[in-house]
């Protein structure tokens, strides 16, 4: 195992593909950095050319479409027979040394993770900001990273599922902010990564507030459940229709496992 295949054996269980021929590997992604990366590990795993071109097509939100192709019969059979024609991690991932884990996990966090940043309050004219770094996939893959990630005392949230208008079931879990950054874990695409770094610039050794106080409406409204009054700003912040929206959500879901889970309509 070497640094390049690892990250590439996670973007293939992401999303990489092999053509039908199984002898072509296929990436075709937004971000110019990521496609450029994969380029960078293929060529190190391969003697055969490397194509990377920007597709002649948009996507729905007008991105750029790069796409990244290599026929290398060797290489597609090896990482179908590594990952179980795509759709588990390497059977013996779990042995590999760290540095290749967070590799392939990082090929992986580019493909199907995410860093989100929302808003909680407003302190001394700040914005104050909490970030959410997740996972999500309909592969067997998911389930096993999300107990790998156990077994290595990463923190993480629990595993949600819901179901999918193909029928399929979306899994996906969050990271301990913390955790995360401790355990060396990181994205290569730039601008997911630099979401991490920025919020550990403004948020150094925390994972939320960094102990920001409460707004004035946050005291209140514990003030107040202490006594049993109810929160004197529901409705306020959110619209009837709005509300009504999540009201008819909550009724269509389906029992999996014991779980709730969202049906997409």
């Amino acid at each position: 195992m070497n640094k390049n295949l690892a990250y590439i054996i996670g973007v293939f269980l992401g999303d990489g593909t092999i053509c039908s021929d199984k002898r072509t590997f296929n990436l075709q992604v937004i971000d110019k950095d990521f496609a450029e990366e994969t380029v960078k590990s293929l060529k190190e795993l391969s003697n055969n050319k490397v194509s990377f071109k920007e597709m002649n097509r948009l996507t729905k939100a007008n991105r750029i479409v790069y796409g990244v192709y290599l026929s290398d019969i060797k290489l597609c059979n090896k990482l179908l027979e590594i990952t179980n024609n795509r759709k588990n991690l390497p059977i013996d991932f779990e042995k590999w040394e760290y540095i290749f884990q967070k590799e392939l996990i990082s090929g992986l966090l580019d493909s199907e993770g995410y860093v989100s940043m929302t808003k909680i309050h407003t302190y001394n004219n700040q914005k104050v900001f909490n970030m959410t770094i997740g996972i999500g996939a309909t592969d067997t893959w998911l389930y096993e990273l999300y107990k790998f990630c156990q077994t290595k005392n990463i923190k993480i949230g629990k595993l949600t599922r819901e179901k999918l208008k193909s029928g399929k079931i979306f899994a996906k879990f969050i990271f301990n902010k913390k955790s995360f950054i401790s355990n060396g874990l990181y994205f290569k695409i730039f601008r997911k990564q630099q979401r991490i770094e920025n919020y550990k610039i403004l948020f150094p050794g925390s994972t939320t507030r960094r102990n920001i106080p409460n707004t004035n409406e946050t005291k209140i409204k514990k003030s107040l459940s202490k006594i049993g009054v109810k929160n004197p700003f529901y409705g306020k912040t959110h619209s009837d229709k709005h509300k009504n929206k999540l009201s008819l959500l909550a009724k269509k879901r389906n029992r999996i496992s014991g779980k709730f889970v969202k049906v997409m309509i």
